[in-house]
């Protein structure tokens, strides 16, 4: 309001903390419209993104304002670039603006000034009243005026942008209605007392939403860091399939010391986040097993190990945001058994889907299944995922023609996922339709789902999958899990030397998927025969993990060529 920005898009971006959720709260009852902004974004994304909706103001942490240029976007690279001609930074001291304004100015070219404020410089007291609080009816936040994506004749309430990530092509600005935003939080999640924790930064929906929910419905939220990194790795790999974050910790120690402080009845994470827990999980039992406890002993000893990390009040917990694995889900039901647990499945486009494979009833959802003749999908229990819901959203913002695209009319959104509906009506997330591969005989390989599976095998520690159209089954280079193959060879009366070039262990290992696919390993398009197997984990060292524990799988692939091409002239031949 001091700023006259009634009515205009203001765009928020940084860490996650009480300031970004006050800015967005503020940007509400102001009257203006919100955009988040990833921190995660490179300079030509935030730049486009910024064109495409055109604020005025931005409201940033202080590590916006100069990022690392080899990595994401900074504000002092944006003078002149955009119509930004104001930034509040949220955790700046007043005393330390007028040196970081001197420093811009200092690297200023051309015009484009952009001025500098601290968030203090607009924070008031005011006296307790209904109309200075937001949330006692936020129905009372109506949004700006814009045009409807589709039927520019008519107009809608714009209550906030919602930008994807740019981790499957240009960022695109979800407009979210009032309406839809205020259904989509009407529903508090069931936990008691209605305490969460914040730590994904809010330019993601689900923390965004969330934050949102539990303040409407009178509850408490605290917010702790997570490093920036690990939501770029999360990014970067959900449209690939599963997230290559397992045989790792992703960092959560230092989440989950916050975590531990706050005291959450109710906490959602996304696969990363069950990745790590997990991992120490396995290492803790396996430290108490050489320690001399009985596996059963050891098990219940590291899962209170993980628990402590949760505090005492735990009743809900939640994953979402990508697909988890099956294994990692069975460890997180029983670290609380008596805690309501919800595997997810939503988009930014629709809000939640469903809810440990049921549609959410409760808030309308429909779902249904679109055949797509290309991958030999008609008639089947199998298709596009497409849904409808109050919570469906209504287009991108300037964007018609990929809004005329994904939303099919009659209120149907096109979701670019393929699942599957069991005969019990639940449905299982296949993969994203871009992702699928098919071989020559024309079967699908859903490479990220796949690798998964792989990797539950008890001989695998790490795996990539070589899907290629020209051959009729799927190649794969597998790292031996160090532990298991010595207690294998030991049980079997193997020796270590030369194990990588054992069929027998390549033929152990597709029985061990089989059963964790609940089918034939050769269904799944596998050859005991195309398969590549060594004792070196790749790593971050080694060049072939990035910083933030994600597969470098081209780099993988390459150093395993002349293996590989050798392993199908053997399977072909077989």
């Amino acid at each position: 309001v001091k700023m006259d920005l009634s009515g205009e898009f203001i765009g928020i971006s940084g860490y996650n903390n009480f300031g970004f959720a006050l800015s967005d709260l503020a940007t509400a009852r102001a009257a203006a419209c919100s955009v988040g902004l990833h921190m995660t974004y490179t300079q030509p994304e935030v730049e486009k993104v910024l064109r495409n909706c055109n604020p005025k103001a931005l409201m940033v942490t202080k590590e916006v304002v100069r990022q690392r240029k080899d990595r994401w976007w900074s504000i002092e690279d944006l003078e002149g670039k955009t119509n930004v001609t104001d930034v509040v930074i949220m955790n700046l001291d007043p005393k330390e603006l007028a040196s970081e304004q001197k420093r811009m100015d200092a690297k200023r070219v051309g015009k484009g000034r952009i001025r500098l404020h601290s968030l203090l410089e607009f924070v008031q007291d005011p006296e307790p009243s209904p109309e200075n609080e937001v949330l006692v009816d936020p129905y009372k936040c109506k949004g700006i005026s814009a045009e409807h994506p589709v039927d520019t004749s008519k107009k809608v309430n714009l209550f906030t942008l919602m930008y994807t990530s740019g981790s499957s092509g240009t960022p695109k600005g979800v407009m979210v209605s009032t309406e839809t935003f205020m259904k989509d939080i009407g529903e508090p999640t069931s936990a008691s007392p209605l305490v969460t924790v914040s730590y994904i930064p809010l330019s993601h929906s689900t923390d965004r939403v969330k934050v949102w929910e539990f303040l409407v419905n009178g509850g408490r939220v605290g917010f702790a860091f997570y490093d920036a990194l690990n939501w770029y790795a999360h990014e970067h790999s959900k449209k690939e399939g599963l997230l290559d974050s397992s045989g790792s910790e992703n960092n959560v120690r230092q989440l989950f010391e916050q975590v531990r402080f706050l005291k959450p009845a109710a906490m959602s994470c996304p696969p990363r986040i069950w990745n790590g827990l997990y991992y120490i999980f396995q290492q803790v039992c396996k430290r108490r097993l050489t320690e001399g406890l009985s596996p059963t002993k050891a098990d219940e000893n590291a899962l209170n190990y993980i628990r402590e990390f949760f505090g005492p009040r735990v009743s809900f917990l939640a994953t979402g945001g990508a697909p988890t694995r099956p294994d990692v889900i069975e460890f997180a039901r029983r670290l609380f058994p008596k805690a309501k647990f919800v595997d997810s499945y939503g988009t930014s486009e629709s809000g939640a889907i469903t809810s440990n494979g049921n549609p959410v009833w409760s808030k309308g959802v429909k779902v249904r299944l679109a055949d797509r003749p290309e991958f030999g999908l008609v008639g089947l229990d199998e298709g596009e995922i497409q849904v409808k819901s109050p919570q469906v959203h209504i287009g991108y913002y300037k964007n018609s023609k990929k809004t005329k695209e994904a939303w099919l009319g009659d209120g149907w959104y096109a979701t670019g996922d393929l699942g599957r509906m069991d005969e019990y009506g639940k449905l299982h997330v296949l993969e994203r339709i871009s992702a699928v591969r098919c071989l020559r005989d024309g079967s699908m390989v859903f490479p990220g789902k796949l690798e998964t599976i792989v990797e539950q095998a008890e001989l695998v520690y790490q795996a990539v999958l070589d899907v290629r159209p020209d051959k009729n089954v799927v190649g794969m280079v597998v790292v031996l899990d160090s532990i298991a193959i010595r207690r294998y060879c030991a049980e079997k009366g193997m020796k270590m030397n030369g194990i990588e070039s054992e069929s027998k262990v390549c033929d152990e290992i597709l029985c061990q998927i089989s059963i964790a696919a609940s089918t034939d390993a050769k269904k799944l398009n596998l050859h005991p025969r195309a398969m590549i197997l060594t004792l070196k984990p790749w790593t971050v060292e080694n060049g072939l993990l990035t910083g933030s524990q994600k597969k470098r799988t081209k780099l993988i692939l390459g150093q395993f060529e002349k293996e590989l091409g050798k392993a199908y002239e053997l399977a072909t031949k077989l």
